[in-house]
C-alpha cells in the first residue's frame, strides 16, 4: 500500500522506528527482557499491517488500524496478553509523538483492554472481612514514656483480625478460582509476550489497594532488591520501577505477592499478583488490575 504521509517528514517505516526506540530504551537502561517485549508487540503490529495491506509508515497508522489489530488479537491470545501489547504499543507511539516523528499518537485517549471483572459478591465479602480485621489503641502504662507508647491489639480484636484475614485469604482464593474457571485461563510461567497467560483482575478494591500504599510493604521472597528488579523486568517493567506497596496473600490456594505500582496517570494504581518465585526467567504473573485511587 502506498504511504499517505500528508506531512513533509521523511518516511519512517515501523521497523526503522522500532530500532530507534530500542536505542532509546537502552539509553534509559531498560532491561533486555523489557526491550524484547516491546519488540514483540511492535513487530506483531507491523506483521498485521502488512498482512492487511496497510501502510507500515508510522505517520500513516491510524486509530482504526490499532482497533482492528487489537480485535484480531483477542481471537488469538488471552485478554491479559492483549492488554500487555496495548501498553507496549502506547509507549511506542507516545515516544514517536514526543520525538516529533508523528503529530499525535493514534492511541491517544484509547482505553486499555479490560480483563474479566471480579464478581461483585466476592468483592463485597472481602471488604466486609477486611472491615472486621482491625486493631484498637490501648492507653500506655503509667510507667511507659510517652514517646515509647505504641498501639496494642486487644486479644478479642486480635482474634477478630486473624479470622478476618483468614476469611480474606479464603475469599480471594475462591473468587480467583471462579474467575479462572469462567475465563478458561490458568496461571503459567511465561517466557515471551506471545505466551504470557494473565488471570483475571486482582480481587481487591481500589480502597484496599490504596491502603497497601500507606503501610510498610511485605515483599516476602522479593525483599531482595535484585530479585525484585528481575521480577519487574520479567513483567515488562523497568527493573528500577518504584513499587508503592506490597502484600503477601493467597490466590486460588497458592501463595502470592501483590505489587502495587503507579499507573500511566497520577490517579491510577496498577496491581500485579505474582508467585513468590517471580524472577527474570518467569514473571509467574497470576492476576493484574488497574484502579483509580479513591
Amino acid at each position: 500500500m502506498t504511504a499517505r504521509n500528508p506531512t513533509n517528514r521523511p518516511l519512517l517505516p515501523v521497523d526503522v522506528a522500532l530500532d530507534d526506540f530500542l536505542v532509546h530504551l537502552r539509553a534509559k537502561r531498560r532491561s533486555e527482557r523489557t526491550r524484547d517485549l516491546y519488540s514483540q508487540s511492535v513487530n506483531r503490529l507491523s506483521a498485521w499491517l502488512t498482512a492487511h495491506d496497510r501502510s507500515i509508515e508510522v505517520t500513516d497508522i491510524t486509530r482504526r488500524d490499532i482497533d482492528r489489530f487489537l480485535a484480531d488479537l483477542h481471537g488469538e491470545v488471552n485478554p491479559g496478553t492483549v492488554a500487555l501489547h496495548f501498553r507496549n504499543l502506547r509507549a511506542f507511539f507516545n515516544w514517536l509523538a514526543n520525538e516529533g516523528e508523528i503529530d499525535a499518537s493514534p492511541m491517544h485517549r484509547m482505553g486499555e483492554p479490560s480483563v474479566p471483572d471480579v464478581p461483585p459478591e466476592v468483592t463485597a465479602r472481602i471488604t466486609t472481612a477486611l472491615h472486621n480485621a482491625h486493631t484498637v489503641a490501648v492507653p500506655p502504662r503509667s510507667d511507659t514514656p510517652a514517646h515509647a507508647a505504641r498501639p496494642r491489639t486487644h486479644p478479642a480484636r486480635l482474634l477478630a483480625a486473624c479470622c478476618g484475614l483468614a476469611a480474606v485469604a479464603a475469599l480471594i482464593a475462591v473468587g480467583t478460582a471462579a474467575l479462572l474457571r469462567g475465563s478458561g485461563t490458568t496461571p503459567s510461567a511465561p517466557t515471551s509476550a506471545n505466551r504470557i497467560t494473565v488471570a483475571p483482575k486482582v480481587p481487591l478494591s481500589a480502597a484496599q489497594l490504596a491502603a497497601l500504599v500507606n503501610r510498610s510493604p511485605e515483599f516476602g521472597p522479593l525483599a531482595d532488591p535484585k530479585r525484585r528488579a528481575a521480577c519487574l523486568s520479567a513483567l515488562g517493567y523497568p527493573g528500577d520501577q518504584p513499587v508503592l506497596g506490597a502484600a503477601k496473600v493467597q490466590l486460588a490456594g497458592r501463595p502470592a505477592i501483590v505489587l502495587v505500582l503507579p499507573g500511566d496517570r497520577a490517579t491510577d494504581l496498577v496491581a500485579l499478583a505474582v508467585a513468590p518465585n517471580c524472577s527474570a526467567v518467569s514473571s509467574a504473573l497470576i492476576a493484574q488490575t488497574t484502579v483509580t485511587r479513591p
